[in-house]
């Protein structure tokens, strides 16, 4: 979280959340900046073979698409306007200012030692 917050830095009306390895931050513009592991599509966003647009032919690399906070541009392009949202393991949440959710990743639990559904 010390690194997210290395990047994003906290303003009047930010908001961070993490429980896991995807921390989540709300920023004063309410659209959300993601990092982290992007297991399960946790982080709501593409983090391999994206296209480096400053090196036609090369690929912005997994660390750099991981541990820098991007923001999520699909909900930017539809006009989402986060005002809360959470992170889990492999899943996150958000909220917005006319009370539309939106989930991404996934959800998996444990029953038994051996079991993960």
């Amino acid at each position: 979280m010390r690194r997210f917050a290395h990047y994003i830095h906290r303003r009047k009306g930010d908001s961070t959340s993490s429980f896991s390895c995807e921390p989540s931050v709300i920023d004063a513009r309410t659209q959300i900046w993601t990092c982290g592991v992007n297991d399960d599509a946790a982080l709501g966003r593409i983090t391999q073979d994206v296209p480096d647009p400053n090196n036609p032919g090369s690929f912005i690399s997994v660390d750099d698409l991981t541990a820098v906070p991007h923001p999520l541009q699909s909900l930017i392009d539809e006009g989402f306007r986060a005002v809360t949202a959470v992170a889990g393991d492999s899943i996150c949440a958000a909220v917005s200012d006319k009370g539309d959710l939106r989930v991404w990743g996934s959800f998996r639990v444990c029953l038994s030692d051996l079991t993960i559904v």
